[in-house]
C-alpha cells in the first residue's frame, strides 16, 4: 500500500496538471452542491422521497441493530429489503454511508461522492488513453456532470452503478496494454472486483 501510494505522489509531482484536475473533478459535486455538502439542503424529490428514503429507514434501522437487512415487517405488509436490489444491501458505500450517518446526509454523500468518483473514473480512463490532463478533465467534467448523470439524481442505485463504468474500461485499458503476464493477471484481478462491486450497487 504504502509502494502505491509513493508511486502516486512521483506521478502527481511530476505531473501537476493530473493533480490540479483530481482536485477540481473531486471537489466540483460538493462545491456545486454545496448546500447538500453541508447539509443545509436535502435530496428529497422524486424517487427519493417515494422509495429510497422509506426503504433506506428500514435498512439504517437494520444496520444499527447489526442484523441483516432481511424483512422490514412496518412496511406495508411486509417487505423483502435484502431481497429488494434497488436498496443495495451488500454494496460497501452504502453499509459505511448508512451506519455512520444520518440518513438525510448519507444520501446527499451517497449522490455527491458518486457524481465525483464517476469523473474521476473518466479521467483516469482517458489518461490510460493517453489523452493530455487538459482535454481528459474537460472531458470527464462533461461526462460526470452531464445529462445521463444529473437526470439520475433521484435513482440511487443507477447512479451508484454507472459510476463504477469508466473505473472498469480504465482497468481494461490498463490490462490490455500490460505485456507482462503477471501484472495483466493483476489487471484482471482488479476488473473483477470492480465488477464485483458495480453488481452489488
Amino acid at each position: 500500500m504504502k509502494l502505491m501510494l509513493n508511486r502516486i505522489q512521483n506521478t502527481l509531482r511530476k505531473n501537476p496538471g493530473d493533480a490540479l484536475a483530481i482536485l477540481f473533478i473531486g471537489f466540483w459535486p460538493l462545491i456545486y452542491f454545496w448546500q447538500a455538502a453541508l447539509r443545509q439542503a436535502v435530496f428529497f424529490f422524486g424517487d427519493i422521497s417515494l422509495f429510497f428514503y422509506p426503504v433506506r429507514l428500514a435498512y439504517v434501522n437494520a444496520l444499527r441493530d447489526l442484523r441483516l437487512p432481511l424483512w422490514a415487517p412496518e412496511m406495508m405488509g411486509g417487505y423483502p429489503l435484502f431481497a429488494e436490489g434497488q436498496v443495495a444491501a451488500l454494496y460497501p458505500p452504502n453499509i459505511f454511508l448508512y451506519a455512520l450517518l444520518p440518513i438525510d446526509l448519507a444520501t446527499n454523500y451517497a449522490i455527491l461522492l458518486h457524481l465525483a468518483w464517476v469523473g474521476l473514473g473518466m479521467y483516469a480512463f482517458l489518461r490510460a488513453l493517453k489523452f493530455q490532463p487538459a482535454s481528459a478533465c474537460l472531458a470527464a467534467f462533461a461526462f460526470g456532470c452531464g445529462g445521463f448523470f444529473i437526470a439520475r439524481l433521484v435513482h440511487l442505485t443507477i447512479l451508484a452503478t454507472a459510476s463504477w463504468m469508466p473505473w472498469i474500461f480504465w482497468a481494461w485499458e490498463k490490462r490490455e496494454r500490460e505485456n507482462d503476464r503477471a501484472k495483466r493477471w493483476r489487471w484482471f484481478a482488479l476488473l473483477s472486483a470492480l465488477s464485483a462491486v458495480q453488481l452489488l450497487a
